[in-house]
């Protein structure tokens, strides 16, 4: 009977418990998209040569924070990028490492600066989601339009880092200017 009570009593715990995983299941969703985005950034953005070692290197989606990365890796990580397959990697904001693409959520908004200084000239497209991130010297910023996701470029700072977008990708964007021009 005591053991009934127990599972009784914990299952109505259970049930009263605020559910964490509901914000974290909008959350993953929300980088599944912006996962999608980065995928299609590393299809309409034309890289140098100098940016791979060779032929088979593969193309790298750097990620600053774990959960983060893993919803990414979810969405692309068994794709490639002209022909070549993608590898998602989760970095600490302090220990940014080489890749193609830098994801940079919310969260670190105040790792920003930083980051920006130890990627410039490095041929990495930097994205975030922080308001301002392009007009400050990032590369691609999403924006929320209600509740669709659009994103920014800023092309002088895409050009900066040796990075040529697509007409097609262009004609979709928001261009902006770093705050600074």
């Amino acid at each position: 009977m005591r053991l009934r009570q127990s599972i009784l009593f914990l299952l109505l715990a259970l049930q009263l418990m605020p559910s964490a995983t509901a914000d974290e299941q909008v959350q993953a969703g929300e980088y599944r998209i912006k996962a999608a985005f980065l995928y299609n950034f590393g299809k309409f953005i034309k890289w140098p040569r100098a940016a791979f070692d060779d032929k088979r290197s593969p193309f790298v989606v750097g990620v600053i924070d774990q959960v983060v990365c893993d919803a990414v890796d979810s969405v692309i990580g068994k794709k490639s990028i002209h022909d070549r397959p993608i590898k998602v990697v989760c970095f600490a904001p302090d220990a940014v490492g080489f890749c193609h693409i830098l994801f940079v959520p919310r969260s670190f908004a105040a790792d920003i600066p930083a980051i920006l200084e130890k990627t410039t000239g490095q041929r990495i497209l930097t994205a975030s989601e922080v308001p301002g991130f392009a007009t400050a010297g990032g590369v691609v910023n999403f924006v929320l339009d209600g509740d669709r996701v659009q994103f920014e470029i800023n092309l002088d700072r895409a050009k900066s880092q040796k990075l040529k977008p697509s007409s097609k990708l262009l004609n979709l964007a928001i261009l902006v200017e770093d705050d600074s021009y």
